[in-house]
């Protein structure tokens, strides 16, 4: 359960880097617009706000995929303890 654990967290923490990565981009294309030195002073080494932008939505579909197999490993260890036990009470 240890690994589901931090499944739930790493999930959680990528979904929101990948949200604020994208609201990121579209406060520093509405700020500066296409200005290549403000964006390079802004987003460090990305070219421009879209790639940003891709970046976080990548970042935000990575998370929600990890947090769904973390779902699925928590209901895949319940169903597993209750057939244990049902399993060990002899019905």
């Amino acid at each position: 359960m240890i690994y589901t654990l931090v499944a739930a967290v790493v999930a959680f923490l990528l979904v929101l880097s990948g949200v604020l990565r994208v609201v990121m981009g579209f406060v520093v294309d509405a700020q500066f617009g296409q200005n290549p030195k403000s964006i390079a002073r802004s987003l460090g080494n990305y070219k421009n706000t879209g790639e940003v932008i891709d970046r976080g939505l990548t970042q935000f579909a990575l998370g929600v995929t990890l947090g769904g197999l973390t779902n699925m490993s928590k209901s895949l260890a319940l169903i597993t303890q209750a057939s244990t036990d049902t399993f060990e009470e002899g019905y």
